[in-house]
């Protein structure tokens, strides 16, 4: 909706059933890579825990691009980049571990939807009003399939986040293990796959005695106390030193 190609990226599977389901959603979607973290299921409890302090901001300022100066676009902000930096100090977070993150929702003078525009940190010229206007119009184009650039652009909302840079914990990397992933090895049962139109003999791993380097032959299921990842036929999955699960199509499949 974005208007962004999905196979330019990798799909991220977390959740309790997001590794079950991911392998099919890539296929359909044509997306060439899959990555699953270790314990999926409580990864948004870690981004919880391990994630930046953040305060944001928004208020709507209606103006129209070619009538905004840049000095008048820096008084928008700052209000919000003071009450930012306050509640920072507030927090505890020292002056350099602080971030200030600023935008404005742009939209085609009688549009009634806007699309976020980063605007650059930093004093302002009359170059960057400029170059938010050239931004919304490659944005545009992006999301709804063309740009209007002799249509007047229109200011709705600014908005900042004033964020804190939190510590981030670090995995110790996993041994290396090499190719054969057989330690891992619980056992075997049949399991339907839709796009081979029937049952498939499918190997079934501990996810706890993976090592860095072992590679998984689809089909298989790797089971973990939070989730279990499935791995469609004519897919692999390699561990990394970190522990995650890269799936991807084999020449195979």
């Amino acid at each position: 909706q974005r208007g962004y190609d999905p196979r330019d990226f990798v799909l991220v599977a977390f959740g309790g059933a997001g590794p079950l389901h991911a392998n099919a959603l890539a296929r359909e979607l044509g997306i060439p890579t899959v990555l699953v973290p270790p314990s999926p299921g409580i990864a948004s409890a870690i981004g919880m825990l391990a994630t930046d302090v953040r305060h944001e901001f928004v208020a709507t300022r209606r103006v129209r691009l070619d009538g905004l100066t840049p000095e008048a676009l820096e008084a928008l902000f700052a209000d919000f980049a003071r009450e930012g930096q306050a509640r920072l100090e507030r927090d505890g977070v020292p002056p350099s571990e602080r971030r200030t993150l600023r935008s404005a929702d742009l939209r085609y003078h009688g549009q009634s939807f806007e699309l976020p525009v980063t605007v650059p940190p930093g004093p302002l010229a009359a170059a960057d009003v400029e170059r938010l206007r050239a931004e919304f119009h490659a944005q545009h184009e992006r999301a709804y399939g063309y740009a209007a650039p002799e249509d007047a652009v229109e200011l709705v909302n600014v908005r900042l986040a004033a964020i804190g840079v939190t510590p981030k914990p670090r995995r110790a990397p996993l041994p290396e293990g090499g190719p054969s992933a057989a330690p891992a090895l619980k056992g075997h049962r049949d399991v339907w796959f839709a796009e081979v139109g029937g049952f498939r003999p499918t190997q079934v791993l501990d996810r706890g005695k993976l090592l860095r380097g072992n590679v998984i032959e689809g089909p298989a299921i790797v089971e973990e106390p939070d989730a279990s990842t499935l791995v469609h036929p004519g897919w692999s999955a390699v561990v990394d030193e970190h522990g995650n699960l890269v799936l991807r199509a084999t020449a195979a499949g």
